[in-house]
């Protein structure tokens, strides 16, 4: 069973296999109410939460999703949605979490988006991650393995192309540039 926190529309379930239990969680009725319109069936179910509450049971999920999620919330509510959700993950369950890498080009790559966009990142994301401050957030909810990595470099930028041009560029940075000042971590905690 898997559950993605923050699931918005919908789309991340929506691409996954109809043959497994997925379930998302948000607090905007108008974007679970279109996940469900579009992408719900039998194993894919959405629900409305408020006050980061995760409506299920204790240990329920073999596997839980936080993606690009933390970055726009305060400590103070990550720590009730962190809590939140080790209560309702198995033993031996896996959270992945992605967030950008504020030890990366990132700061950069916002001031110009800030500047130039429509979109201010400065109203978007208010808590801010590099390696050091996830590992010491995350050390004391009661993980017993934390693995913090680091994705893409360049990747990003080739998207205005194609898709599968920026595929490419990903599997030649994962193979020759391993470095810890790529765009964004990837983090897997295991219960």
């Amino acid at each position: 069973k898997h559950l993605d926190l923050a699931c918005a529309g919908g789309t991340f379930i929506g691409s996954l296999s109809d043959n497994k239990k997925s379930f998302g969680v948000d607090i905007s009725m108008k974007q679970i109410n279109y996940a469900k319109k579009n992408y719900e069936n039998k194993n894919h179910r959405f629900f409305y939460i408020k006050k980061n509450i995760i409506p299920f049971k204790k240990n329920f999920f073999d596997v839980i999703t936080n993606l690009q999620l933390i970055e726009h919330l305060t400590i103070e509510d990550n720590i009730k949605l962190m809590k939140e959700t080790y209560r309702v993950l198995k033993k031996e369950g896996k959270l992945i979490i992605t967030t950008p890498n504020y030890s990366s080009p990132w700061i950069l790559l916002e001031k110009i988006l800030n500047f130039y966009g429509d979109v201010s990142y400065d109203e978007q994301h208010i808590t801010f991650f590099n390696k050091t401050k996830i590992m010491n957030f995350l050390k004391d909810f009661g993980f017993k393995k934390i693995i913090i990595s680091t994705n893409m470099a360049f990747s990003p930028f080739f998207a205005i192309f194609n898709w599968k041009f920026p595929d490419l560029i990903q599997k030649i940075e994962e193979k020759y540039f391993n470095n810890p000042y790529k765009l964004f971590l990837v983090i897997v905690c295991v219960k």
